[in-house]
């Protein structure tokens, strides 16, 4: 009976050290660093600070230039 008390109490300390050695083999995956810059609204004097990563900057910016050129292509109606 003692046996069998120990044992579960041994393999109870062991099972989350075993589970710590898990996560701790696995490095955390890098953030991306983030780049800020000034934003100011329209109507507005005041700026805002923005940030996001080199990726999320490029698709922003490919995005406001297919709509600034959309804007310079568009029709003047006269």
């Amino acid at each position: 009976m003692y046996k069998i008390g120990v044992a579960v109490i041994l393999s109870c300390l062991a099972a989350p050290a075993l589970a710590q050695s898990d996560t701790a083999a696995k490095p955390a995956p890098e953030k991306p660093k983030k780049i800020c810059r000034a934003e100011t609204a329209t109507g507005s004097i005041f700026t805002k600070r923005v940030c996001h990563s080199a990726a999320e900057w490029q698709q922003i910016d490919a995005v406001n230039s297919r709509a600034a050129e959309a804007m310079r292509n568009r029709p003047t109606g006269t």
